[in-house]
């Protein structure tokens, strides 16, 4: 498997330990990850967060790979994202439906 898929599967949970070739992808996917474990937008195999970084923090850890994004712009994208919680919970479910 290609290393992007490989450090994303292992780290999306722990993305301070990806190579920094491979940091954007886990960081992004970690933030998407967290989003949908927090809203209950899940697999059905929902995990209770152990705390770690608040939803900002991790936000912000993604962030800092990609100039330009600031704190409003986090700000926006999330409330974007709050806003469209039915969609993404939808486009979710049709994911699982053919496994």
């Amino acid at each position: 498997m290609p290393k992007f898929v490989t450090e994303t599967m292992l780290y999306h949970r722990d993305p301070g330990s990806a190579s920094q070739d491979e940091a954007d992808l886990v960081s992004i996917v970690t933030v998407a990850d967290l989003f949908c474990r927090w809203r209950s937008i899940d697999y059905g195999g929902y995990e209770a967060s152990d705390g770690g970084e608040s939803e900002y923090e991790t936000w912000c850890r993604m962030a800092a790979h990609f100039p330009g994004i600031d704190r409003g712009t986090i700000e926006a994208i999330i409330g974007d994202l709050d806003n469209s919680i039915e969609d993404i919970r939808l486009q979710v479910e049709s994911i699982f439906l053919f496994i």
